[in-house]
C-alpha cells in the first residue's frame, strides 16, 4: 500500500510540473509585434532619418557613411545560398535604453566569419535580393555592406537572440547595432 501511494503521489507532481511547463510558452508572433511597434517609436523620435526594411522584416536602418565604391562582390552557391565572407568591423551594440552591451573599438578591429553570427548581421551584410534570385536572406542594401560603409540598424529580438539572454543582454530586447566595415574577404 505505501508503494502504492508513492507512486500514485510522484505521478500527480509529474502532472503538476508538467502542466507548470506548459502554462510558460512563449508567443514569438506577440514578441515579434511588440518589438516591431517599440522599434518603429524609437527610430522615429531617435532616428528620423531611419528607412523601415521593406521585406516587413521590422528591421530600421540607416546608412551613416558610405564607401565611394564597392570593393567587395557578394557571391552565390548554385542552390542561391549565400557564400559567407569574413568581415572585420568596429561595432556597438546597444538596448533601446541606451546601454552598450557590447562593441569593438580597436584600430585593427574585430574579425569574424560572417555565418557565426546572428540574423541581423546577415541581413546588414548581404544585398538586396534581385527579382530573380533565389537567395535567402533578404539583404538592405541593393550592394550589400562594403568595406569603408558605416551603418546603424535596429532589429526586434527575433533578428538578435531572441527569449535568450547573452551577458548584458536581456532576453527579448530589441537591439540597436552601429557597424564600421573596415574590410571583407571571402
Amino acid at each position: 500500500m505505501k508503494l502504492l501511494k508513492t507512486i500514485v503521489l510522484g505521478f500527480i507532481a509529474f502532472l503538476a510540473l508538467w502542466a507548470c511547463s506548459s502554462e510558460d510558452n512563449f508567443d514569438a508572433n506577440a514578441q515579434f509585434e511588440l518589438d516591431k511597434k517599440a522599434i518603429k517609436n524609437f527610430a522615429s523620435e531617435k532616428y528620423p532619418n531611419a528607412i523601415a526594411d521593406s521585406s516587413g522584416s521590422g528591421i530600421y536602418y540607416e546608412l551613416i557613411s558610405k564607401a565611394d565604391t564597392a570593393t567587395f562582390q557578394y557571391k552565390l552557391n548554385p542552390d542561391g545560398s549565400h557564400i559567407f565572407p569574413t568581415a572585420t568591423v568596429n561595432y556597438r551594440v546597444l538596448l533601446l535604453n541606451g546601454s552598450e552591451v557590447d562593441g569593438n573599438q580597436a584600430a585593427e578591429g574585430f574579425a569574424f566569419g560572417l555565418k557565426q553570427l546572428i540574423p541581423a548581421w546577415h541581413r546588414a551584410f548581404f544585398p538586396k535580393p534581385s527579382a530573380n534570385s533565389k537567395q535567402a536572406v533578404h539583404g538592405l542594401l541593393d550592394r550589400g555592406l562594403q568595406p569603408g560603409d558605416h551603418i546603424r540598424f535596429i532589429t526586434p529580438s527575433a533578428y538578435a537572440y531572441g527569449d535568450q539572454s547573452r551577458g548584458s543582454i536581456p532576453a527579448n530586447s530589441p537591439l540597436i547595432f552601429e557597424i564600421k566595415v573596415l574590410k571583407i574577404v571571402d
